[in-house]
C-alpha cells in the first residue's frame, strides 16, 4: 500500500480479511490478489497497481522502494 506521504508499506492480510474485502472489490470488477513472482499479493488500491508494473520491490528502512527492473534480469 501507499500511504499519505507518498511512501510504499507492506502488511499482511489474515484470510478472514480477504474472503471479506476480495468479493467486495470484485463487485467492483477489480481484483484483490495478483501474482508476483510466485507469490500471491492482496493489493487493495488498486488505483495505483499500474505503478507496479515493471518494478521491482525492495524493502529497506522500514519501507518498499520501488525501482525499475533491468531488462537482464530473467524474471
Amino acid at each position: 500500500m501507499r500511504d499519505l506521504e507518498e511512501c510504499w508499506t507492506i502488511g499482511a492480510y489474515g484470510p478472514e480479511n480477504i474472503e471479506h474485502v476480495a468479493p467486495e472489490l470484485e463487485r467492483l470488477g477489480k481484483p484483490l490478489l495478483y501474482s508476483a513472482d510466485g507469490f500471491v499479493v492482496a493489493i487493495p488500491q488498486f488505483d495505483l497497481v499500474s505503478e507496479l508494473v515493471g518494478k521491482l520491490a525492495d524493502y529497506r528502512d522500514n519501507r518498499l522502494v520501488l525501482n525499475d527492473r533491468e531488462s537482464h534480469i530473467g524474471i
